[in-house]
């Protein structure tokens, strides 16, 4: 099974570092504190589409790879994501020096309009999600499941909808091997939040604000994501 471990980049407040595979440490960034983001095992992805549609080479992938992050609170105090129908509200970028402007990558997908669903008819009509925020208590794990699927631009001949007209739309696909980073925002307190027991909060999340970006490398089964002690700063900064 291969494992790597890498870190993440705070854009603001505390440094970063770097250990590869070979556990030589990389050098750190300014300022204090240091986090990582462990990857191991690998994913698979088979088949696509369904026998039923017009034109199957233009379905949905059948069983993408599912990616685990385990986000990790060893700040030492309470750290709110924003979330978006339920799940933290992030994103996820390729990196490389080539970019792929054809590819996106759905963080979640609620309410699917993919290629697939335009050969059934057109996308569901779906309600509105509902956006709160995720309070990540001190010595805390979230687990968050990730398809590592990608969303490609393309075009659907003439013959593959109901109307049997061409299409553009875009179609689930396996994320492609390589690197990436997640992306998110953290918050230091959350304004006239009420939480249950499992964590879920009706409020706006504020006091001090801190972007940070997670690098990865697919394929990967799971990463292990640590909010570092001075996440926010530490004291005397």
């Amino acid at each position: 099974m291969r494992a790597a471990a890498v870190s993440f980049l705070l854009l603001a407040a505390c440094g970063s570092s770097v250990v590869d595979d070979d556990g030589t440490g990389g050098s750190g960034g300014s300022g204090s504190g240091t986090g990582t983001a462990t990857g191991t095992g690998t994913g698979t992805t088979t088949g696509v589409g369904g026998g039923d549609l017009l034109c199957p080479e233009f379905g949905d992938v059948d069983a993408p790879a599912t990616v685990t992050f385990r986000f990790r609170n060893e700040s030492g105090q309470a750290i709110y994501l924003p979330t978006e129908c339920g799940v933290v509200d992030a994103n996820i970028r390729m990196g490389g020096d080539v970019p792929r402007d054809d590819l996106s990558f759905p963080w979640i997908d609620p309410c699917p309009a993919h290629c697939e669903q335009y050969q059934r008819g057109g996308p569901p009509d779906c309600a509105a999600c509902a956006y709160g925020v995720a309070l990540l208590a001190a010595g805390e794990e979230l687990v968050v499941e990730w398809p590592a699927a990608a969303l490609m631009a393309t075009e659907m001949p003439a013959g593959c909808t109901p109307d049997g007209d061409p299409l553009g739309c875009e179609q689930l696909v396996a994320a492609p091997v390589g690197p990436y980073q997640l992306e998110l925002m953290a918050f230091s307190a959350c304004d006239e939040c009420s939480c249950d027991e499992a964590g879920n909060c009706d409020g706006a999340p504020g006091g001090q604000t801190m972007q940070a970006t997670f690098p990865f490398d697919l394929p990967v089964g799971a990463v292990e994501v640590l909010f570092p002690v001075c996440f926010f700063g530490c004291a005397g900064e």
